[in-house]
């Protein structure tokens, strides 16, 4: 209707339309991956065999309205964006039929006309984290790969089952978790008739129980925070559906890793309490490749085994870009199942009589768990997944993680992501708890992220039920404030920033201040992404005033003969040895220029520490080079940073 009426007299003018458009990228685009909506809001509809599209997918309804939409928008930036979502969407879609599929002919002439405007260019994959408090549901995009979340709270039912559609949808309101990667068929090809539905991936539950529909989990605490729109964290307080089995559960979702973490798992429901690591759909023959700790599991369909001492798990997956790390914190015992598993649509849809329905189809997965016994007492666990990693990547990661947990408990879990200096903690009672300086004194999610440019931190209330205020204490050394939302109200004492945060009638958003990094700490980062194709002398990263002289260097670091090296003063010095030639290095020098000294960083981890300017002298930086020091030798230079207290 709005692209009916747009530009007549009948346009409608209210201020408030501008919401609508705003829908689409606040709501919809998010939870549309894969030019397809996530399973985890589609309710009964993953239950019909005619929303299968077995992964040939296609933008459809959603697609043809941000078409009009892009047709009609009063805003010019608008218009391109959703145009250029429509590129992305038409361009990824596998679809033979995808034109077709948006019905209308008024459809499909717009599509097209995007599609043929070379001055269209099409969207970049999304990198965010976006949370849904009312819809307790979370999702995180990176480059080849998204991350869900699927919950139930005192205000959000567990799952829906109408016309007797969506007979096994249980604990899909559980704390389910969907990967979708590269495998377009991975949550289609009749998974929702075939998967074991009491064994469903992130849930913490009794073993072979059922739930009823539309129930609600009877704790508010579900829900969390997201910092810089990236990075978030996620939690819930879990009661099981008539029954006594709890579980406070939290997901950190950082950059290429997701921590997973489980703590006070009780029951006394006089059965085995389990947590699913994973259960994923394999390849046609079942054959996936498994390897734990490095060593190969059997590949023949109905293997089962209690592995102890894991510390990693590497999944291969059905097709290119689909394999999965899991990393372990602490060395633990999990069970594996591979298994071949065949069931009818008519299983989980009872509506629809067609004979497809009663057509058996059988589809193979990988099942790994947790077993906590019968009547467990505070039980717990910890994994990171790790989507897109090959084994030896995984090999790689294990031996040097980039994560901490800082705690697992009834009280509050917390993890660090080293490398992107994010702090996440959710706090679960209305308690004084302090964890890592940082100190609440009510239920909440909260993050903090610090890098060369300040400090960030984000609370929400995830209770959606606090009237009044959480008050946070910090004893990091902040600097002035930058922003902060008019919600927040701040204070300094003896070291520590104080932040009381008005959550009443916030709606479990995140709510977030800014502080400037604090003088006489380092100030200034470069940062380079270097990859030497040979050992002669590669000037990699050179800081410096503009005119580059002999003189008039800061700080300079260089890849020869297979080590990083760099001037310390006027003393060469070794920064990493046994470096590869044509392998990317990340080079990072952190700058204070007060004192003229300097940090080093490889990879994310601090080599050298309070290095001196090569030359004194110095007093402006405004010059990033690198060069190859007159050899027949080559290199090439990335993901260049620069970045200053602000």
């Amino acid at each position: 209707m709005m692209y009916v009426v747009a530009g007549s007299t009948w346009d409608i003018i209210d201020p408030d339309v501008n919401n609508i458009y705003q829908w689409i990228y606040n709501a919809f685009e998010p939870l549309f991956y894969n030019t397809s909506m996530v399973d985890m809001v589609r309710g009964r509809n993953i239950a019909r065999k005619a929303s299968d599209d077995k992964g040939l997918t296609s933008m459809g309804a959603l697609g043809a309205s941000v078409a009009r939409m892009a047709m009609s928008a009063p805003s010019a930036s608008d218009r391109a964006a959703y145009k250029s979502m429509i590129k992305k969407w038409m361009t990824e879609a596998t679809s033979p039929t995808k034109y077709s599929d948006l019905v209308m002919i008024s459809s499909i002439v717009q599509t097209k006309q995007i599609m043929n405007d070379p001055s269209v260019t099409t969207r970049d994959a999304l990198v965010m984290n976006k949370q849904y408090p009312n819809m307790a549901r979370t999702i995180h995009h990176r480059p080849g790969f998204a991350f869900g979340i699927s919950m139930s709270s005192n205000k959000i039912g567990n799952f829906e089952i109408v016309n007797n559609e969506n007979l096994k949808g249980w604990h899909t309101g559980d704390g389910m978790t969907y990967l979708y990667d590269t495998d377009l068929t991975q949550y289609k090809d009749s998974y929702w008739p075939t998967v074991n539905s009491y064994r469903l991936p992130g849930t913490t539950v009794n073993q072979n129980t059922t739930g009823a529909a539309n129930a609600k989990n009877p704790n508010s605490w579900v829900g969390g925070t997201e910092i810089s729109g990236q990075y978030g964290i996620t939690g819930m307080q879990y009661t099981a559906n008539s029954a006594t089995l709890t579980a406070k559960k939290s997901w950190f979702m950082f950059d290429d890793e997701i921590v997973s973490l489980g703590a006070g798992i009780t029951s006394t429901d006089n059965k085995v309490v389990e947590s699913i690591v994973e259960n994923r759909k394999l390849n046609s023959s079942g054959t996936n490749a498994l390897t734990v700790n490095g060593a190969a599991k059997s590949s023949t369909l109905g293997w089962s085994e209690t592995m102890t001492g894991v510390n990693r798990i590497h999944l291969a997956g059905n097709v290119a870009g689909s394999d999965v790390g899991y990393y372990f914190p602490t060395a633990t015992t999990l069970k594996g199942l591979r298994e071949a598993r065949t069931a009818q649509w008519s299983s989980i849809n009872q509506y629809y009589t067609g004979p497809e329905y009663f057509t058996n189809y059988t589809r193979n997965y990988m099942n790994l768990r947790f077993d906590h016994g019968t009547n467990p007492t505070n039980a717990g666990y910890a994994y990171v997944l790790l989507p897109g990693k090959s084994s030896g990547q995984l090999d790689t990661y294990t031996a040097n993680p980039d994560i901490t947990v800082i705690e697992n408990s009834t009280a509050a879990q917390a993890v660090q992501e080293n490398a992107l200096g994010i702090l996440g903690i959710n706090f679960w009672n209305d308690a004084v708890k302090t964890v890592s300086g940082v100190t609440s004194n009510k239920k909440a999610s909260v993050m903090v992220r610090t890098t060369e440019n300040g400090t960030e931190v984000s609370v929400s209330d995830p209770t959606l039920a606090n009237t009044g205020t959480i008050q946070l204490s910090l004893t990091q050394n902040l600097g002035p404030v930058v922003y902060k939302d008019s919600r927040i109200t701040t204070s300094t004492s003896g070291g520590t920033t104080t932040l009381t945060v008005n959550v009443n009638g916030a709606g479990g958003k995140s709510i977030k201040v800014y502080f400037a990094t604090p003088t006489g700490v380092p100030i200034t980062g470069y940062t380079g992404t270097v990859t030497a194709d040979d050992s002669n002398w590669k000037n990699a990263l050179i800081i410096s005033d503009n005119s580059v002289t002999a003189n008039n260097v800061a700080a300079q670091l260089v890849m020869q003969n297979g080590k990083v090296w760099g001037y310390n003063g006027s003393t060469k010095t070794d920064v990493l040895t046994g470096i590869t030639s044509g392998q990317p290095y990340r080079l990072k020098v952190v700058i204070n220029v007060s004192t003229k000294k300097y940090d080093v960083y490889i990879n994310d981890v601090l080599l050298a520490t309070s290095w001196n300017y090569r030359f004194t002298g110095v007093t402006t930086l405004d010059k990033f080079s690198t060069s190859i020091a007159g050899n027949a030798s080559s290199m090439s230079v990335d993901d260049v940073k620069v970045s200053y207290n602000p």
